[in-house]
């Protein structure tokens, strides 16, 4: 019995991976939310139709009942927003238009605007307490909670910051902001799992930005994982020198680092493998 549930379930995964492969291409020419919105459950059906066309037998057994159908489309539709990443850019960008935004409650907005002004004037104290009147006014205040992070960190009491950035993260899972700083400061506490497992994130969410590869390149020098240090560092490099970033510096800098600690271990080779995958250019000898 446990067998043949795990062949169904293992038969259900597959093909609900290859109607999100279908539905995913016919999703690719579409660049707004609101078609992605009103043409998503009716791509997935009929990529659902187009392959249960050639189906065999047994895969056919599995959408017979209606729980297997609804099932199976959910699975599919899952794995189409975590797969595909065109839509899931456009799911991202539509909950940032959401939450990263001011609030629509007048009084969240005055104590945010209040709490900001102390901060910039580093009134941690001031600036702590008007974010905090913020959010009781609108619990889903991303901005204020954020920003309330930023003054527990400015007074150096990580531990309160990073339960806000948590926060954050509860309300507005992809967050870049919450993302990169929880990580860093679970870097600086050393808790090396938790900062990866951030960075990770924030490259999932948004794989054109380099600060999720140069954080977890970090991250993977500190643990002494060289070869996906090297991967996430030259990656980030190379992203900084396109878009011709100021961190251009900060990720040279980490490079040398690196390849200084790996020559003194022998590990030379290593830096001239990942280079060369990278296309990064070094004068190793």
């Amino acid at each position: 019995m446990t067998f043949y549930f795990w062949v169904s379930h293992s038969q259900a995964q597959v093909l609900s991976n290859r109607i999100a492969s279908q539905a995913c291409k016919s999703l690719e020419s579409i660049t707004d939310f609101q078609t992605l919105e009103d043409s998503l459950d009716s791509n997935i059906a009929s990529a659902m139709a187009e392959i249960m066309s050639t189906a065999s037998n047994e895969e056919r057994g599995l959408l017979s009942t209606i729980d297997g159908m609804k099932s199976t489309l959910l699975e599919a539709l899952i794995l189409v927003t975590n797969n595909c990443s065109h839509v899931r850019n456009l799911l991202i960008e539509k909950r940032r238009s959401i939450y990263y935004r001011n609030s629509d409650n007048v009084e969240a907005q005055m104590y945010y605007e209040e709490g900001t002004r102390y901060l910039q004037d580093g009134d941690y104290p001031n600036a702590i307490l008007n974010y905090r009147r913020a959010i009781k006014q609108d619990r889903k205040f991303v901005y204020a909670i954020d920003n309330l992070a930023v003054a527990y960190r400015k007074q150096e009491v990580l531990k309160r910051a990073l339960k806000q950035y948590n926060r954050s993260l509860e309300i507005f899972p992809e967050g870049s902001v919450a993302l990169t700083n929880a990580a860093v400061i679970h870097s600086f506490n050393e808790d090396y799992d938790n900062a990866a497992d951030l960075y990770t994130k924030l490259k999932f969410y948004y794989p054109e930005n380099p600060e999720g590869y140069f954080g977890l390149g970090k991250i993977f020098y500190l643990m002494k994982v060289y070869d996906k240090a090297l991967d996430n560092i030259f990656f980030a490099h190379r992203k900084y020198l396109e878009i011709d970033s100021d961190y251009v510096e900060d990720s040279q800098k980490l490079i040398d680092i690196v390849v200084s600690d790996l020559r003194r271990m022998n590990m030379i080779e290593l830096v001239e493998q990942k280079a060369k995958e990278h296309n990064i250019k070094m004068e190793l000898k």
